[in-house]
C-alpha cells in the first residue's frame, strides 16, 4: 500500500508542477461554467414560481401542506431557513416565502385557528397567484382536520369514549379517512384539450445546468487524459523502469489509477464549492448523495481512461481519443443541453453513456433534492460502467 500511495502522490506532484495544469484543471472549468450559465439563463425550464418554504413546526399537518404545494403546477417549493428565504424575497430571487410557525400541527389538531405567514415580493398578479395557491392548500388541510373533529364529536354524542387513548385513536382513524376522501373527491372537473398535454419536466436552468454540466465535461477530460500519461510512460520506458521497484505490478498500476482519480476528485471539489458559494447552485442538498455520485462517476471515467490507454499505440492517438471521447460523451449525456428538452427517442438512446447517469445523479441532488437512496440507480449503473472498463483495461494493459 505504501508503494501505491507513493506512486499516486508522485503523479500528483508532477501534474501540479506544471502551471498549465492549474489553468486546465481549475481555472478554465470555472470560467466556462460562468459563461455558459449566463448564456443559457433565458432558455426553457421549469416555469413555476419559486416560493421559499420555512417549516418551524415539522408536524404531520405541516408536512401535508408542503406535499400539496410541492405537487402544485403553479409554484415551486424551495426549502430554506427563514433568514435566507426572506433575503431572497428581498433580492427578488423568490416570488414569496411561506413560513409555517412552531406548534402549527399540534394547535390545529386541538381545534385552534392557525396562521401561516406568506411574505411576498410585491402585490401583483404573481403574488395573487401564490396567495391563492397557498389559500387552497391550507383550506384543504384545514378541512381534513375539521372533518375528523366533527366525526369525533358526533361519535362521542352516540357513545362516550372509554378513555382519552380511545378518543385519540378514533380521531387518528377519522383523520386518515378524511384525508383519503379529500384525495378522491366525489365531483371532478374534466378538462378537454385539443392535444395531449403532459406536465412540464423539471429542467435545470442557467448555473443549475452549467455547473454540473461543465463539471462532468472537464472532469471527464481530466480523467480520460490519464490515457495519454500511461501511453507516454509506456513508450518512454518509464513503466518498465518502475517494474524494478520491490513491489508487485498491480501496485504500480493501482498508484497511477489512484493518482488520476484523486486529481478528478480535487477538480470536482473545486467546481462544487465554486458553484455552491459563488453561483448559488444548491449542491449541498445532500452531501452523502453528492459524494456517492461524484465517486462513482470518477471511477467510471478513470476506468475509461485506462481502457483508452490500452487501445492507443501512441501518445498522440491517446490525446485524440481523449478529446473525441470528451466531446462526444459530454454533450450526448446532457452535460451541454438538458436531456429533458430533447426528443424521447434521443433520451432513450443517451442511456448507454455513463455521462447521462452522472448528469442524472447530479441533477437529482441539485434540482430534485434527492438523498442517497434517490441516486442508488445512477450510482449502480456508473459502478457497472466502471467494472466493465476496469476489467477490459486491466486485461488488455501492457507495461511495455
Amino acid at each position: 500500500m505504501k508503494q501505491l500511495l507513493a506512486v499516486a502522490i508522485n503523479d500528483l506532484k508532477v501534474e501540479f508542477s506544471n502551471r498549465s495544469a492549474w489553468i486546465s484543471i481549475l481555472v478554465l472549468p470555472l470560467v466556462f461554467t460562468v459563461v455558459i450559465g449566463y448564456a443559457t439563463s433565458g432558455f426553457g425550464g421549469d416555469n413555476r414560481l419559486p416560493v421559499g418554504w420555512v417549516d418551524q413546526d415539522g408536524g404531520a399537518q405541516a408536512l401535508a401542506l408542503r406535499a400539496l404545494l410541492t405537487d402544485s403546477t403553479t409554484i415551486q417549493i424551495v426549502p430554506l431557513d427563514e433568514t435566507e428565504a426572506l433575503q431572497m424575497v428581498a433580492d427578488k430571487k423568490l416570488t414569496g416565502t411561506v413560513v409555517v410557525p412552531a406548534g402549527f400541527s399540534a394547535n390545529l389538531l386541538r381545534g385552534q385557528t392557525q396562521e401561516v405567514t406568506l411574505h411576498l415580493q410585491q402585490a401583483d398578479n404573481l403574488g395573487f397567484t401564490v396567495r391563492e395557491e397557498l389559500r387552497a392548500a391550507t383550506a384543504r388541510v384545514g378541512r381534513t382536520v375539521r372533518s375528523a373533529q366533527i366525526s369525533v364529536e358526533q361519535a362521542e354524542v352516540i357513545r362516550p369514549f372509554a378513555d382519552e387513548a380511545e378518543r385519540t385513536q378514533y380521531f387518528a382513524d377519522s383523520l386518515a379517512v378524511a384525508e383519503e376522501a379529500v384525495q378522491q373527491p366525489p365531483v371532478l372537473v374534466k378538462f378537454m384539450e385539443s392535444g395531449k398535454i403532459q406536465p412540464p419536466p423539471q429542467v435545470p436552468l442557467a448555473f443549475t445546468q452549467s455547473s454540473p454540466g461543465q463539471l462532468v465535461t472537464w472532469v471527464l477530460a481530466t480523467l480520460l487524459a490519464g490515457a495519454g500519461v500511461l501511453v507516454s510512460e509506456r513508450t518512454n520506458g518509464v513503466l518498465r523502469r518502475l517494474l524494478t521497484m520491490p513491489a508487485p505490478k498491480w501496485t504500480i498500476l493501482g498508484g497511477k489509477i489512484a493518482g488520476r482519480f484523486t486529481l478528478g476528485l480535487v477538480q470536482m471539489t473545486a467546481m462544487v464549492l465554486f458553484g455552491q458559494y459563488v453561483l448559488g447552485v444548491r449542491w449541498g442538498e445532500s452531501l452523502p448523495a453528492l459524494a456517492l455520485v461524484g465517486i462513482c462517476f470518477g471511477l467510471a471515467a478513470t476506468a475509461l481512461g485506462l481502457l483508452i490507454s490500452t487501445i492507443a499505440r501512441t501518445e498522440r492517438q491517446a490525446d485524440t481519443l481523449t478529446t473525441l471521447g470528451t466531446f462526444l460523451l459530454a454533450p450526448l449525456g446532457g452535460a451541454w443541453v438538458p436531456l429533458e428538452i430533447t426528443p424521447p427517442a434521443f433520451q432513450t438512446f443517451a442511456q448507454i453513456f455513463p455521462t447521462t447517469w452522472a448528469m442524472r445523479g447530479f441533477t437529482d441532488v441539485i434540482v430534485r433534492g434527492q438523498g442517497p437512496e434517490g441516486v442508488l440507480l445512477e450510482c449502480g449503473i456508473l459502478l457497472g460502467f466502471a467494472a466493465l472498463f476496469f476489467g477490459l483495461g486491466v486485461w488488455r494493459f501492457k507495461y511495455e
